[in-house]
């Protein structure tokens, strides 16, 4: 006689709920460099485009005698460099209906995400390169804008105009030692290379080229007291010889553009992007258009304003702008204990119209920089 047996899930019923996927935080330390010259194994590329995380493969690809191999030793030769916060080396072949920076930075951007860019191959005339710097300047990225010429600096050329302009994406560097073009443009991979290396994830990882050493890149000693002076005036950063040692020199100019500053606004404004968007994202029900539903989106810019502290961009403060919204003391102590302050629109006081757009009341952030100290003076008394 067989015996009737029911299954548990008479009772009860279990459903796996599958996780929902969010997106990664682009990463900022990819450099990509513009290049004219034609590739060894063009074959190699996809999309006219090759990926590297050394110079060995650069070499095979485009050629041991290539710029574009010698501009990958010089990012590669960098210690830390772009592998440090997992950046790549990227390089787009110029070629065909691509013949300006405009429209290989714009091909590019249609490609893959980096972060900052240098060319290779050729001397672009400076309008292509204004044009350029204007283009990357609206990314919020960077662009290396390297000379030899010193008459660079004077009205009307390069980096005069460039400076002027207020574009805080184009890098101005002046590089006289080897008197070329390509000396400059090597010179200038090695600085973006130095820079972008740092890992955002981790504790006090955010840095200050200021005075810092490069890997195999000379001295300038062609930058004179009187150089440097026009230089600091115009923000153009040089690499000098300080009683004979080789050290960066960051030069802000009139409006203090200073290049980790448009760097670091770069990976934070992408990780409050992606971080909104998962807190939308990766919910497996809905965000409720309630004070706890905006909540969670508050914690998500609340989470990455902890990292941009860890990791040294922001940091506790006094207030100084006269700009304030929400509660000013609750805005003034956070910034003071925390470094950031952050407020959004009431619920209630969204209007129906709004509201049925599903449109999520507006946020305000206000944070602290920590900045960085480029140089310092001292005052010493005696008493006899």
């Amino acid at each position: 006689m067989s015996t009737a047996t029911l299954p548990v899930s008479t009772i009860v019923q279990v459903s796996i709920a599958a996780p929902q996927p969010g997106l990664l935080v682009p990463n900022v330390n990819n450099i990509c460099i513009l290049d004219t010259e034609t590739p060894a194994h063009p074959e190699n590329l996809t999309a006219l485009i090759g990926v590297y995380s050394n110079s060995a493969e650069v070499g095979v690809d485009w050629g041991t005698s290539s710029e574009a191999y010698k501009q990958a030793v010089a990012i590669f030769s960098q210690r830390p460099n772009i592998l440090a916060g997992g950046g790549q080396l990227v390089i787009y072949y110029m070629t065909g209906s691509i013949v300006t920076l405009l429209e290989a930075i714009t091909a590019v951007e249609a490609l893959i995400y980096v972060g900052a860019y240098l060319w290779a191959g050729y001397n672009p005339v400076n309008a292509e390169i204004e044009a350029a710097v204007a283009t990357v300047n609206g990314l919020g990225k960077l662009i290396g804008v390297s000379t030899y010429l010193t008459s660079d600096l004077t009205a009307g050329n390069l980096l005069y105009v460039v400076s002027a302009a207020n574009e805080p994406s184009g890098v101005l560097f002046l590089y006289t030692q080897g008197g070329t073009y390509l000396a400059a443009r090597l010179a200038m991979a090695a600085v973006f290379s130095a820079q972008m290396s740092t890992n955002f994830a981790g504790q006090n990882t955010t840095l200050n080229l200021n005075v810092k050493t490069l890997q195999g890149v000379t001295a300038d000693t062609g930058i004179t007291p009187a150089v440097l002076t026009t230089c600091q005036t115009l923000g153009v950063n040089v690499y000098a010889s300080i009683q004979g040692v080789a050290k960066f020199i960051a030069n802000g100019g009139p409006n203090f553009i200073f290049m980790d500053n448009v760097y670091n606004l770069l990976w934070f404004a992408n990780a409050l992007q992606i971080g909104i968007f998962n807190a939308l994202a990766m919910t497996s029900t809905k965000i409720p258009q309630t004070e706890a539903g905006m909540t969670v989106l508050k914690n998500a810019v609340i989470a990455v304003c902890q990292q941009a502290v860890l990791n040294g961009y922001i940091a506790p403060g006094t207030w100084q702008s006269t700009d304030t919204f929400g509660d000013l003391k609750s805005f003034l102590r956070n910034i003071v204990q925390l470094g950031y302050y952050i407020y959004s629109q009431p619920i209630g006081d969204q209007s129906e119209a709004v509201r049925e757009t599903r449109a999520a009341p507006l946020m305000q952030l206000a944070v602290k920089l920590a900045g960085a100290i480029n140089t310092a003076s001292l005052l010493v008394f005696f008493n006899p």
